[in-house]
């Protein structure tokens, strides 16, 4: 089964990730004139944000198409039985038969995810540069 918690961190980071964006863009708006080293280090800012969105979405879709195939697996399985105890058979024979079903993929946490934290560090990281920059110019 998969993480629920790997899931929950995917939708917090997304969460993060679409509210720095505006921030970012509010240092933009600021009085004080961006140089070259601001606007370029911003940019790379809002590069990795995106990104990190772009990846949470790809996590969450993974995750949805292995709820897809544990759905259609299980109720597969739940017809075998159902099957198999209204023929008064035994339940070595649906056994068997289930045991021929293809199993789902498992949910790993993926490559997905950990792309996710490591472009928001970085944007993070980026944006930091940005204000603090921003603010000993001032």
């Amino acid at each position: 089964m998969t993480n629920d918690k790997n899931t929950e961190i995917t939708k917090q980071l997304l969460g993060v990730a679409a509210l720095l964006i505006p921030l970012s863009g509010s240092v933009v708006i600021t009085s004080v004139p961006l140089t070259d080293f601001v606007k370029t280090v911003l940019g790379g800012s809002l590069f990795f944000l995106f990104g990190s969105i772009i990846f949470g979405f790809i996590d969450i879709s993974k995750a949805a198409g292995f709820f897809r195939e544990y759905i259609i697996y299980n109720s597969k399985r739940a017809t075998i039985y159902h099957n198999h105890l209204s023929l008064d058979s035994t339940l070595d024979k649906a056994e068997e038969e289930i045991r021929k079903l293809s199993q789902p993929r498992s949910r790993s946490e993926g490559i997905a995810s950990e792309f996710q934290i490591g472009t928001i560090s970085v944007g993070i990281v980026l944006l930091i540069i940005a204000i603090t920059t921003l603010l000993i110019l001032k």
